[in-house]
């Protein structure tokens, strides 16, 4: 029996001793469990920590980047600003240099211009003046006539008109100062001039600046037109028949060595006959379906389908013809078509 209650004991105190190992075990579970949930808390709220602490600082950096391009962009905005009013400044520049509306009304019985710049100025430009004509052509002297020159300078846009505006100076000096009227003899001394102040030697990039351009002498009196022409052909429209005169094929401005004088040529007109000068610009732009352009066979059609229409009906629909041409494809030239009757 002793021996009995012996092993019970033992037994007993195995089952205890294994109970309080298990205890034991178990809190060491927990303790190294609570160890590593606190490792990871600790493990990531540093993370979290240091993600808000970059984050913080790449806000204080962007912060700081998007005040330096807010601050970049308010000065690139002043300077366009800046650029953009000295550009609308010489426009009004420019406007004052051409012919008054009220000078043309009082100098030319019926006409319409068409002009729409490119850009805010203009390389295309006209300039008109009254001359006497005292080259006794055709046999009578004396004549009062009037000058009309439609002209397009290299380029367009500031460099354009700068141009322009060199070339109305210069017709100015030369009609007004000089006295010459004959429309060769004019483009012949405007040519020279333009040569000289440019240094042009036909070999540099300066050397391609010039104009093209028509300059008509109009003898309305006597129904006479004389004129010369650099590159810019013009058309008259008589007895719904389209007429082409025809420009030299040299430039105002350095060509070459040699220069050939421009030619003077006569046309009698009749009374009614619509004369129509030009740039480039129309018959260049692209548009319509194809993205073409609308070239000047389709506006000797136009000008053939309206040059019965009045001043103002001829100037609505060129404009709305080339617009509806254009579409929302961007003008790439500067637009001048003037259109006069006899």
């Amino acid at each position: 029996l002793d021996v009995y209650k012996k092993e019970t004991q033992i037994r007993s105190l195995k089952q205890n001793e294994e109970i309080q190992v298990a205890r034991i075990s178990k809190q060491r579970s927990y303790i190294w469990s609570l160890v590593l949930i606190v490792l990871i808390a600790a493990v990531s709220a540093f993370l979290l920590l240091k993600a808000n602490n970059d984050k913080r600082k790449a806000n204080l950096l962007l912060a700081k980047q998007t005040e330096e391009t807010m601050h970049q962009k308010n000065i690139v905005e002043e300077k366009n600003k800046s650029i953009t009013d000295s550009i609308n400044y010489a426009r009004r520049i420019q406007h004052a240099l051409l012919p008054s509306e009220l000078f043309l009304k009082k100098s030319i019985p019926d006409y319409f211009i068409l002009y729409k710049p490119k850009d805010i100025v203009s390389g295309d430009f006209y300039w008109a003046m009254n001359a006497v004509n005292q080259e006794n052509t055709n046999g009578k002297s004396n004549r009062d006539v009037f000058l009309l020159a439609t002209a397009d300078c290299t380029g367009h846009g500031v460099p354009g008109a700068f141009m322009s505006m060199i070339g109305i100076t210069y017709l100015n000096e030369i009609v007004v100062e000089k006295g010459i009227s004959a429309p060769d003899k004019v483009m012949n001394e405007l040519r020279h001039r333009i040569i000289q102040a440019l240094n042009q030697d036909g070999v540099s990039e300066e050397g391609k600046d010039g104009m093209d351009m028509v300059l008509c002498s109009f003898d309305f009196k006597n129904l006479i037109l004389e004129y010369s022409a650099a590159y810019n052909p013009f058309y008259i429209i008589r007895d719904n028949s389209l007429i082409t005169n025809k420009a030299d094929k040299f430039p105002i401005g350095k060509q070459s060595d040699e220069h050939e004088p421009f030619t003077l040529q006569t046309v009698k007109l009749n009374k009614g006959d619509m004369i129509y000068t030009f740039t480039d610009g129309y018959a260049d732009q692209f548009g319509g379906p194809k993205g073409k352009k609308f070239k000047y066979k389709s506006l000797q059609d136009t000008l053939l389908a309206i040059h019965n229409l009045s001043m103002d009906e001829q100037k609505k629909i060129l404009d709305s013809t080339i617009e509806s041409w254009r579409g929302d494809l961007e003008q790439v030239d500067d637009i001048l078509i003037i259109g006069v009757r006899a």
